[in-house]
């Protein structure tokens, strides 16, 4: 009607970043029912993550084609950078 309700058309998403967005979902599929403030902190990588793909054009391009990452490893590393490290993760646990 009077082209208010008319969406913006946009560029469609490069291979490279279809790639990595599948990955980024078969995580969040992997490791579903981990609680809800799991949930909720995977909700806020997940938006991050998908912001960083849609600003900055070359980012899934420069990491899988020319560094040689494979789309499940360059996600796992994107998703790495929001999560803190607990200084007891790297320490084997031997039982008592």
């Amino acid at each position: 009607m009077f082209g208010f309700f008319k969406r913006k058309k946009h560029a469609p998403f490069s291979p490279e970043v279809q790639l990595l967005w599948a990955e980024v979902e078969k995580f969040r599929i992997r490791y579903r029912g981990n609680g809800a403030s799991d949930e909720k902190a995977f909700d806020t990588i997940e938006h991050e993550i998908f912001r960083r793909l849609t600003t900055q054009g070359t980012f899934a391009t420069d990491l899988i084609l020319k560094s040689g990452w494979s789309a499940a490893d360059a996600t796992s590393m994107m998703i790495a950078e929001y999560v803190p490290v607990r200084a007891d993760a790297q320490r084997p646990r031997h039982p008592q």
